[in-house]
């Protein structure tokens, strides 16, 4: 199912591109500027990544920093443009907006609950489907409290209810089928990579996390079917980049596919492009290396 074109009058909010050619840069000359448009009218705009074939229809993976504009860093609002793109859905089709965004940060806090607002508006709700799945807590980088959470079974009663906490660092809906699949895809990962260890290292653990947010986000695929899907945090540059680019790695692992040299340069444009062409910089070296490790 292709993208449907937006009417004029709404100006469009996403310029869906295919995949560059084989140069691992690619100067995307036809972005969509806007003075409407942050993050701080830095030319940042949404542009599609890939596509996934699901259920008979294609989901388009696209790249989307966070669409709001904010002035002071208490208060956001969601830009026209963006509302006016999910206006364009037809009623049975979602947009997955995974954000990566920190609910409880007071850098995020206010650019993600605006966000998270969306699907409780009337006119929208049917539309976008928000899932915050904060990558700047405690919790996920097992700093402070969770520092030397070692043991296996400790850790993975903290993570569950990490996640089932409405309270604490995501925002999720859950259901009966999604609590048998956290628990059996939790149980999978500590069987299968971790070979039942009792004792989690830190490394392990943060490795640990990033394969189950993959896992799970190809869950919520599967139940929300969604016309549109992105990785979104302000800028869409590290987190956000690197969340894109591990799923795509992950789903041609989970295919056995090998990688061709056009995958490999397209992977790495995924890493380091955004970065490079936007913010004239390389990418937050930490966080790449936290997804090198859970990729290998």
């Amino acid at each position: 199912m292709k993208l449907e074109v937006l009417q004029l009058h709404f100006l469009f909010f996403f310029l869906m591109i295919r995949r560059p050619p084989r140069s691992t840069l690619f100067p995307y000359t036809t972005l969509f500027r806007s003075s409407l448009f942050d993050p701080l009218l830095q030319d940042n705009a949404p542009l599609k990544l890939y596509e996934i074939d699901h259920k008979k229809n294609q989901l388009n993976v696209i790249r989307c920093p966070s669409p709001t504009k904010q002035y002071i860093i208490s208060s956001a609002e969601v830009v026209d443009a963006f509302k006016g793109f999910l206006r364009s859905f037809e009623k049975d089709q979602k947009y997955l907006y995974i954000n990566l965004q920190g609910k409880n940060s007071y850098k995020d806090q206010a650019r993600s609950g605006v966000i998270e607002l969306l699907e409780k508006r009337a006119d929208f709700k049917n539309n976008i489907v928000v899932v915050t799945l904060d990558k700047t807590s405690d919790f996920y980088h097992q700093s402070g409290t969770y520092i030397n959470v070692n043991k296996a079974t400790d850790f993975i009663k903290i993570f569950r209810n990490e996640i089932v906490s409405k309270e604490r660092d995501f925002s999720i809906k859950f259901t009966d089928d999604l609590y048998r699949f956290m628990d059996k895809v939790i149980e999978f990962i500590h069987k299968q990579f971790f070979m039942n260890k009792n004792v989690l290292t830190r490394k392990n653990r943060l490795d640990f996390i990033e394969i189950f947010y993959n896992f799970f986000v190809l869950k919520l695929i599967e139940v929300h079917n969604p016309k549109v899907m992105s990785f979104s945090d302000k800028d869409a540059i590290d987190n956000g980049s690197l969340a894109a680019a591990s799923f795509y790695n992950f789903l041609k692992i989970l295919k056995n596919e090998s990688f061709s040299k056009e995958s490999e340069d397209y992977f790495r444009w995924l890493i380091y492009g955004p970065a490079l062409l936007i913010r004239e910089r390389s990418i937050n070296s930490l966080d790449l290396t936290r997804m090198i490790s859970a990729i290998n």
